[in-house]
Parts: C-alpha cells; sequence; structure tokens
C-alpha cells in the first residue's frame, strides 16, 4: 500500500513502516499531511523518531545517539 492509498482508506487510523531501503513516495511525511500516524517498527528509525531526529549513517541510522542519551530521554518521556 502506497502513502496516498492509505489516505483514501476510510478505517486507516494510523500504520506502521517496516525498514525499507527505497520507497516510492515518504510515507511518514504523507501520512502526517493527512493526518495519520506512522510508528517505525525499526528500534533505530523508532528513537529517531521519538527524538525528532534525522539518521546519520545509511546503515547505522542513530550511531549517533550514545545509548545513555537513549536511556535518559525515555526516562523523562516515561515520568
Amino acid at each position: 500500500m502506497t502513502a496516498s492509498e492509505l489516505g483514501r482508506n476510510p478505517n486507516g487510523m494510523g500504520g506502521v513502516q517496516t525498514f525499507m531501503w527505497m520507497t516510492e513516495d515518504n510515507i511518514v511525511e504523507v501520512s502526517f499531511d493527512k493526518g495519520i500516524e506512522v510508528v517505525e517498527s525499526d528500534l533505530g528509525k523508532r528513537i529517531l523518531q521519538l527524538m525528532q531526529l534525522k539518521p546519520s549513517h545509511i546503515v547505522l541510522l542513530a550511531i549517533h545517539i550514545k545509548r545513555e542519551q537513549v536511556g535518559e530521554f525515555f526516562e523523562k518521556e516515561k515520568a
């Protein structure tokens, strides 16, 4: 299903984006514009999504974030 098809789904309230190297369109951005929340299924991409950061590497997406930073972020979010 493409992002444009997802936007036409009357029952669609949200979605999960699996890790893809290339897509025909950016599902997260297009879905967000249509009011659909998309959750990343890849842990590195999900951490970046939650922290509102961009990937720093094509394979190791969150390599620039130290595990202590991730722990501190989740502690703050949990509170």
